[in-house]
Parts: C-alpha cells; structure tokens; sequence
C-alpha cells in the first residue's frame, strides 16, 4: 500500500511546498455555509440551479431515494469510493474549512464521484425492467434538459466577457492609454494584467488604484458582481466619493459558478 501511494504522496508535499503554502485569498463571500455551498453543488450535479433552496432540497431527496431503492448493490464494495469521493471527502473539507472562502467549484472533483454514484443507481433501476425502468429513463432526460440550459448559458458568456469588454475600452478611448479603475483591488486588475498586457501590441489599459486616480478621475470605471448574483447592473449612473460621475456603457454576464459579471462605466466627463 505504501509504495503504491509513495510518489503520489511525494509530489503532493512538493506541490505544497512550492506553491499551496503560497496561495492566498483574493477576495470572495465569507458568509457562504459550507453545508450550503456543499447543497448547492450537488444540485448543479443533477442539472439544475444551484442557487436555489428547493432545487437543493429536491437534487438531495432524488439522490437519497436513489440510493434506497439500489440499497442491495449499495452495500457491495464498487460503491464503497463513490461513496468515500462523493460525500465523506467533501464533509471533510467542508469542516477543515470552517471560516473560510468557500464556492461550489472547489467540489469539482468530488463531482465525478457523485456522477458516478448516480450513474449506478440509475443502471440499476433501468435494469429492473418496467416502472422503474421509465423512471430511470425520466430522471435521464430531466438531468439532461436541465444540464442544456447551463450549456447554452457558457455557449452565450462563457466563463466572463472579460476580453470583449478590454476590446471596447481600447475602440471607444480617443487618448493613447485607456485609464481603468474598479470596485476591487484584485479581481479586476490580475485579471487586465491577463487579458490586457502592456506589450506594446495594442493601446495599453491601465489600472489604477484610486489614491492613483487623476483630478478627473479615470476614464473608465469596472464594477462587478459574483456569477452567482444576477447579472442587472447596480445602476445606470453611480458617482465616486469624489463627486465624478460614470455612467453604464456596457454589461458583460458570466455563465454561472466562476466567472464575474462586468459592469463598464464610462466617465461622463471624458
């Protein structure tokens, strides 16, 4: 046993060594319920909106009417690392992490192991023949026009329109650099650093923070929202403490679970 997990294990310590210890939070909801983003997950899992109480209710009471009518093959050992995967590991973390930033995208993984705990009770169900069969079948499509719907969403924004709303600061900026501000010190500017690098190739933008800001203010402003908020923008017009006003150029939605929404703004005074 050991030597089967020596080097997986080595690795992980090097990892950690070299850059999870490094790792910090940049930002994000500390009131999420570790239970509650754990919910949340699986209700994604099963196809539909997360960030509901019902839908979470009903994804848990599918999957724990589920399992008990595949109760018989439960008990066999090929459940025993779904199971472990699915639902003990992320109990674990859930308690480790008590306190801190927690979305549901940190269960990705643990996802499969949900799929596949699913996936068995399922196949059992279709191979019991008549109305458990058309139950299986029922569950199947309802999982899959659920699923469409998220699709379609990452089809149409993907994870953030983050380099569509740069192209539109660079067209609609009659000066040689396009000066940005934003509402969050990190999000917005690493992801510009990404998205709009100063290389020389294009009209540069730049952030500044706001003790950075000139008399006037920058000529762009980027306000956000998690892509678990709706994606309506705060207001049309909003005005910083200095008393300069921005009005709404433009929105850019994120497709749910990662992924911010823009909200541009442009100075009514440049």
């Amino acid at each position: 046993m050991l030597s089967c997990h020596a080097l997986p294990l080595l690795l992980l310590g090097w990892l950690y060594a070299v850059d999870i210890r490094y790792q910090r939070i940049g930002g994000g909801a500390l009131d999420n319920s570790g239970l509650g983003v754990f919910g949340e997950t699986i209700s994604w899992a099963c196809g539909v909106a997360g960030n509901n109480a019902a839908a979470i209710i009903g994804s848990v009471a599918i999957i724990a009417v589920l399992s008990a009518l595949a109760w018989p093959r439960l008990k066999a050992d090929p459940w025993t690392l779904p199971v472990f995967g699915a639902i003990a590991m992320p109990l674990a973390f859930v308690w480790i992490s008590q306190g801190s930033v927690i979305y549901p995208r940190y269960f990705t993984v643990t996802l499969v192991f949900l799929l596949v705990l699913i996936s068995m009770a399922l196949t059992d169900l279709f191979e019991a023949g008549g109305y458990k069969r058309v139950a299986a079948i029922a569950l199947l499509g309802a999982y899959l026009a659920g699923n469409s719907i998220h699709i379609a969403q990452l089809f149409s924004f993907g994870r953030g329109q983050y380099s569509e709303a740069v192209r539109y600061i660079r067209e609609n900026t009659a000066e040689p650099t396009a000066i940005v501000g934003a509402d969050h010190p990190f999000r917005i500017p690493m992801t510009l650093s990404f998205i709009a690098p100063d290389d020389g190739r294009a009209k540069p933008v730049r952030y500044l923070n706001p003790d950075q800001w000139p008399p006037e203010g920058p000529q762009w402003l980027i306000l956000h929202k998690e892509s678990s908020h709706d994606a309506t923008p705060p207001l049309e017009e909003v005005t910083d403490n200095a008393g300069r006003r921005y009005r709404l150029a433009k929105s850019y939605p994120s497709a749910p679970l990662s992924g911010l929404h823009w909200f541009l703004y442009r100075n009514v005074a440049r």
